[in-house]
């Protein structure tokens, strides 16, 4: 269950005024899945798209799934993240899933790299006020309280490029449980207002702009803990006259402090996110994203009907390290299909994640 008294970094991330869960949350929860189901080997999250937003009002909770069909371990799968109405649920009177993330997730062998860091310094050499990054968020509805503030010093490399030297919140005490901490990841997505020219972004009005796709994320095994360096740069169409031309798309790298490669995120892309969209619950996706068959799983998910009610119901949780906790702790994983590692073929494993 999501809810900020048991996570509650998620009360430093508002939208329009109101708790909303940052696309990096279910970004982290999918990839913190493919860890699991791939051993911990080296993962990837590609295809993703944000269709929905995630908003927690005051007292409210979410019921939160991601549900995989397939085998990582052998192929891409297929993964959606689901949410349901928990007093609805407890009641007894079904709930109306809600879809927050789609994409395929899988296990892959990767090669390390490393960050030139001595080129981007050399590229990226006006410093930025850390301050007034944060306060042209919060003047786009984006309010950030200090579990999600990473920045320690952030240069200008000209249009479209940024570097940032990253350092844990105080705030945050516990990073296990985590491949990527969700405000670790919503940190990257944080620099693009410095990667765009300051004399766009620092206009009045700027549009609220949330995540929408990404293609892919490429995960290389070092920890949250590792991670020091953060590079943004637009590889797509720049915008012509303002920042909401949302053919902009974003390569981001994460390094630790001796520049290694922690992930890789290619093809990211934000969308303008009009107040009734997030608090109201609508569909972000003007892309034509098909929902139908996605709703028909994940309504069986939750009823126990339909393809997934065959399921075999495996703890998934007692493979756990007994130290991990955090979002694996307050979601479930169903997965459908193949998966001969855990020996249980044209089965499923369910359990907390």
């Amino acid at each position: 269950t999501f809810r900020t008294t048991t996570l509650p970094f998620l009360a430093d991330h508002h939208v329009y005024g109101t708790v909303v869960v940052p696309g990096a949350c279910h970004l982290a929860l999918a990839l913190r899945g493919a860890e699991l189901l791939g051993d911990g080997s080296p993962s990837i999250v590609e295809d993703v798209i944000f269709p929905q937003a995630l908003a927690l009002p005051t007292g409210t909770d979410r019921m939160v799934q991601l549900i995989v069909e397939g085998d990582p371990t052998a192929t891409l799968a297929s993964f959606q993240i689901v949410s349901f109405d928990q007093g609805e649920q407890r009641s007894g009177r079904g709930s109306t899933p809600q879809i927050h993330a789609t994409g395929r997730i899988g296990v892959q062998r990767v090669p390390k790299l490393s960050m030139d860091l001595l080129a981007l310094q050399q590229r990226c050499t006006t410093v930025l006020d850390v301050p007034e990054l944060y306060a042209r968020l919060a003047q786009a509805q984006v309010v950030l309280g200090p579990q999600f503030r990473w920045f320690a010093a952030v240069w200008h490399g000209g249009a479209g490029e940024a570097l940032a030297q990253f350092a844990q919140p105080t705030a945050i005490s516990d990073l296990q449980g985590y491949a990527l901490f969700p405000s670790l990841i919503d940190a990257c997505f944080q620099l693009i207002v410095a990667a765009l020219d300051t004399k766009v972004t620092a206009t009045d009005g700027a549009p609220t702009r949330l995540p929408f796709a990404l293609e892919r994320l490429t995960w290389y095994g070092l920890r949250s803990e590792a991670v020091r360096w953060c590079h943004i740069i637009r590889v797509g169409a720049p915008p012509s006259a303002s920042t909401t031309d949302d053919t902009e798309r974003w390569e981001i790298t994460l390094g630790s402090g001796t520049g290694a490669v922690v992930a890789i995120m290619r093809g990211f892309q934000m969308r303008a996110a009009p107040a009734e969209q997030v608090l109201g619950g609508a569909v972000v996706d003007d892309a034509g994203v098909g929902r139908g068959d996605r709703d028909v799983h994940a309504a069986d998910a939750a009823s126990g009907t339909g393809e997934h009610a065959h399921l075999d119901r495996v703890a998934l949780a007692s493979r756990h390290r007994p130290a991990d906790r955090g979002l694996e702790a307050r979601a479930s994983v169903i997965v459908a299909g193949q998966c001969s590692r855990r020996g249980a073929a044209s089965a499923g494993v369910h359990g907390d994640l």
